[in-house]
C-alpha cells in the first residue's frame, strides 16, 4: 500500500495564502477512497494551528486558531476531494497534522493513491458524495 502526497497538498501559495482542497487520485477503489477522506475530514475541524488535535472544547473556546468549516465529501472524474476553509492560510503545522491524518485514515480502510490539489475544473464539477457512498455499508467513527 502506497500513498504518495503532492507537495502543494495544503502548502503556501504566496505569503500567508495556501491551498484549501485535498483530492485523492489514482485510488482503485474511490469510494474506499471517499470512506477515508470524509474520515480525515471528521478529524480536520479539530486541527489547531500548531498541528495538535484538539478536543471539541478547545476547538470551541481555546485560543488556538482551527478550521472553520470542512466540505462535504465531493466527487471529481478523478477522485473524491473536499476544502478546509481556513480564512485562505494554512499554517504549516496545521497542514502537515492535517496531511498525516489523511494519511493514516486512508491506510485504515486500505487505499493506495496519490493526494493533490484538485484542478480548477474539478471544483466546478463534481457529484455530492451521496452518489459515492450509495450502497456502501460501513461503521462511523464517531467525532473526538
Amino acid at each position: 500500500m502506497s500513498i504518495e502526497v503532492d507537495q502543494e497538498v495544503f502548502a503556501e501559495i504566496e505569503e500567508y495564502i495556501s491551498h484549501e482542497t485535498v483530492i485523492i487520485v489514482g485510488a482503485s477503489d474511490p469510494r474506499a477512497a471517499g470512506y477515508g477522506l470524509l474520515q480525515a475530514a471528521r478529524r480536520f475541524s479539530f486541527v489547531a494551528e500548531d498541528g495538535r488535535e484538539v478536543s471539541v472544547e478547545e476547538a470551541e473556546y481555546g485560543d488556538l486558531y482551527t478550521p472553520n468549516y470542512v466540505s462535504d465529501i465531493r466527487l471529481a472524474p478523478r477522485g473524491p476531494w473536499l476544502y478546509v476553509d481556513c480564512k485562505g492560510y494554512v499554517p504549516p503545522a496545521m497542514g502537515e497534522r492535517m496531511i498525516a491524518i489523511l494519511v493514516e485514515e486512508l491506510e485504515r480502510v486500505g487505499v493506495s493513491g496519490r493526494i493533490e490539489v484538485p484542478s480548477l475544473d474539478e471544483l466546478n464539477e463534481y457529484v455530492p458524495a451521496m452518489y459515492l457512498f450509495h450502497g456502501l455499508k460501513f461503521s462511523v467513527i464517531p467525532f473526538p
